[in-house]
């Protein structure tokens, strides 16, 4: 896993997870880091380089076919945005060229990235030969229009590419289908055809 914000909590994270991190981009090449908005929002995993649309939620089960559905509580708190900050953005192509022999072949990369995925997908083009899985979240509303994001990736649009680049779909969790979660947001995983 790779971001911006320092974990702490029960397990320190700070003594493997972020020293990795640090390892690897402290040697890529500079040119290629930008620096990028980062919205910090009260619901630490709904922190993204893109700006939440909280005008598209709603708790009332009956606007599904137009909103994304999420508990009053929850829709406050997504709501807020406690800062914006300024963040170093990394290619992640260039950490696997910096960590990884040339022929080394990757077993599987999960992104979840809040609504990034696509484009962080689509800056790893060059190293596809070498990727057998690839995972990654997406809003798969009803409305193929509706974002959770500002310019967030959607369930179609990751499935087109994908096609286009020779992966097919693996598997596919499809969490409003579920009956404890009504999140119309999928975690989906391809498999490269080519290898």
């Amino acid at each position: 896993g790779i971001d911006s914000l320092r974990h702490k909590g029960i397990f320190d994270a700070t003594k493997t997870y972020d020293f990795y991190v640090e390892g690897c981009v402290e040697n890529i090449n500079k040119k290629t880091v930008e620096q990028k908005k980062f919205y910090v929002n009260s619901i630490d995993q709904a922190s993204s380089l893109l700006k939440i649309k909280s005008e598209n939620f709603s708790s009332d089960l009956t606007k599904r076919d137009f909103k994304f559905y999420y508990p009053q509580n929850i829709i406050d708190r997504l709501s807020i945005i406690k800062k914006e900050i300024i963040v170093n953005v990394y290619n992640l192509s260039d950490i696997i060229e910096k960590t990884l022999k040339s022929n080394e072949i990757i077993d599987f990369i999960k992104i979840d990235a809040e609504g990034k995925d696509l484009d962080i997908v689509k800056s790893i083009q060059n190293d596809f030969h070498r990727i057998k899985y690839i995972g990654l979240e997406c809003s798969s509303h009803n409305n193929i229009d509706l974002e959770i994001f500002e310019n967030g990736a959607k369930l179609q649009d990751v499935i087109e590419f994908f096609k286009k680049n020779n992966f097919e779909i693996f598997n596919i969790i499809d969490y409003s289908i579920k009956e404890n979660n009504l999140t119309q947001m999928s975690d989906v995983v391809f498999k490269n055809t080519k290898i």
